[in-house]
């Protein structure tokens, strides 16, 4: 396995989209996005200047992806919205990889803060990368 980080390239967006198809399906989200809705979605974020995209290549294979937005209110704050490794290539540090390039990236930039909303299964995770766990609560609402 080749390993390496970078910045995901628009030419690249179908097969990202593929990876984001593939992780919903499974529990818990068991959401079923389709490839044209999911392509759309990684080409928004492309295309927001303030959104940044990050992959996680083996070899020229997109196995991984990190995507995220700036946000601007009392600080510069980057709030990830996904976060998402092919099932077969999970538990060897991809994802762990793409946070801490995603990361040093975002310092680059001035911005030193990180937040996310994810699954109680993922905590585990989060946590052996030093994140923690704030005093928010999710709400949400079909209308």
């Amino acid at each position: 396995m080749e390993l390496c980080f970078g910045l995901l390239k628009k030419e690249q967006a179908v097969d990202a989209a593929k990876i984001i198809v593939k992780a919903f399906k499974q529990p818990p989200w068991n959401e079923c996005w389709e490839d044209t809705q999911a392509t759309k979605s990684v080409i928004a974020s492309l295309e927001n200047p303030m959104d940044r995209c990050f992959a996680a290549f083996d070899t020229q294979k997109i196995v991984g992806i990190l995507f995220g937005r700036i946000q601007i209110y009392s600080r510069d704050d980057f709030y990830i919205m996904m976060l998402s490794v092919l099932s077969e290539y999970q538990h060897k540090g991809i994802g762990k990889g793409l946070l801490h390039f995603c990361e040093k990236a975002l310092k680059s930039e001035g911005i030193s803060h990180i937040e996310l909303i994810t699954a109680p299964f993922d905590k585990q995770f989060y946590n052996k990368c030093n994140y923690s766990v704030s005093d928010a609560v999710h709400f949400e609402k079909n209308i």
